[in-house]
C-alpha cells in the first residue's frame, strides 16, 4: 500500500512538474509570426481582431463606450484662474505645468488633484519637475469640481477645472 501512493504522488509531482514547465515556456516564448495573407477572410475576423464584426454595437449600446477615443486628455492652463470643459467621456486626464510663479525650476512640486464631485483623488506623475500628468479621473455625470493644488517653497496656487458630463445617449 505504502508503495503504490507513494508511486501516485511521484507520478503526480512528475507530471505537474511537466505541464508548469510546459505552460512557463508558451507564455514566455513569442507567439508565432503570421502573414495575414495566409489567413482566409472566414477565419480572419475573431473576438480578439478590433476590426472584428463581432464586436459590432447593437441597439443597446452606448456609443463611445469603447476605446481611448472616448477619453480626454485636458491640458491646464495656468494663466486661467478655472477652466471649464463638456464631453460624454466618462473620464478625463490632466497635464500642464505648474502654476506657482517664481519657484526654482529645480524645486520639488507638491500637486494635489481631486474631483470634490465624487472624492476620487488623482494619481499625479512628475515627468519634470516643472510639469505633470495624472492617471484617468472618473466622472459623475453633470457637473464634476476638479481641485488642483501647487505647493513649492511654501507657495500654494489652486485652479478649479469644471467638468461638466454629458450623459450617455443609446445608439439608434
Amino acid at each position: 500500500m505504502k508503495f503504490s501512493k507513494r508511486r501516485v504522488t511521484q507520478t503526480l509531482f512528475i507530471a505537474v512538474s511537466i505541464l508548469g514547465i510546459f505552460s512557463s515556456v508558451l507564455l514566455l516564448s513569442d507567439p508565432p509570426q503570421v502573414n495575414s495573407d495566409e489567413i482566409p477572410a472566414a477565419t480572419s475576423s475573431s473576438l480578439f481582431s478590433l476590426n472584428s464584426t463581432v464586436l459590432n454595437r447593437s441597439l443597446a449600446s452606448v456609443t463611445g463606450a469603447l476605446g481611448p477615443s472616448s477619453d480626454i486628455l485636458l491640458n491646464l492652463n495656468c494663466a486661467e484662474v478655472s477652466q471649464s470643459l463638456e464631453t460624454s467621456s466618462p473620464r478625463f486626464r490632466l497635464r500642464g505645468d505648474n502654476c506657482v510663479g517664481g519657484a526654482d525650476k529645480s524645486s520639488v512640486i507638491n500637486t494635489q488633484i481631486k474631483n470634490t464631485s465624487n472624492g476620487y483623488v488623482a494619481t499625479v506623475f512628475h515627468r519634470t519637475p516643472q510639469t505633470f500628468t495624472t492617471d484617468y479621473i472618473n466622472l459623475n455625470e453633470g457637473k464634476n469640481e476638479i481641485q488642483v493644488r501647487f505647493e513649492s517653497q511654501g507657495q500654494a496656487v489652486e485652479k478649479t477645472v469644471t467638468i461638466t458630463r454629458q450623459p450617455a445617449t443609446a445608439k439608434n
